[in-house]
């Protein structure tokens, strides 16, 4: 009942199936992008990303996981945000230093969300997820959209329901 953006990695099998199903279901598509062995090229981030594209053409943004290289490398985080800007899609990052993907999301003039929260940080305990999300929701009303990132768990799903079913997706402004 509540707008989330799923994240799906483009390399796992049946990806494509899982978008269809959750894009009727009124979810948005994010490609979620897998980690790149060290080394990675920029040509090999874009072929790389045509097959993610291919794979899930509704995506609306590319989410990096924490350990990207486009959380530190700025050539690659502009390389990317190119490819990005000329899709129409979004980047979604973690918040964390200087945050070369930012830069290059804002420079390229396409739509960029930093995630400030795990929900993975509360190691599964449902009752922890839902203070995550309460934290979230007080952080939001006093400064801004919140983005909020957890691994589809049943813990995680069972406390987004919880939280949503408490009245607590009121505070959400909406998907990506």
């Amino acid at each position: 009942g509540a707008p989330v953006t799923v994240a799906l990695n483009p390399e796992n099998t049946g990806a494509s199936v899982l978008a269809q199903t959750h894009r009727l279901a009124g979810d948005e598509v994010a490609i979620l992008a897998p980690e790149m062995p060290r080394g990675t090229t920029p040509s090999d981030l874009e072929v790389s990303y045509q097959a993610y594209v291919q794979t899930l053409p509704e995506s609306v943004a590319l989410v990096a996981m924490p350990n990207s290289p486009l959380q530190n490398d700025s050539q690659m985080a502009q390389h990317i945000a190119s490819l990005l800007a000329s899709d129409g899609r979004g980047l979604v990052t973690s918040v964390r230093g200087l945050n070369p993907a930012r830069q290059a999301a804002e420079r390229a003039g396409l739509p960029y969300a930093g995630i400030t929260r795990s929900l993975d940080e509360a190691g599964g305990d449902e009752a922890a997820i839902l203070r995550l999300l309460d934290r979230a929701a007080f952080d939001a009303t006093r400064g801004g959209p919140i983005v909020v990132m957890g691994r589809a768990t049943p813990a995680t799903v069972a406390a987004i329901r919880a939280w949503n079913d408490a009245g607590g997706h009121e505070a959400i402004i909406g998907p990506l």
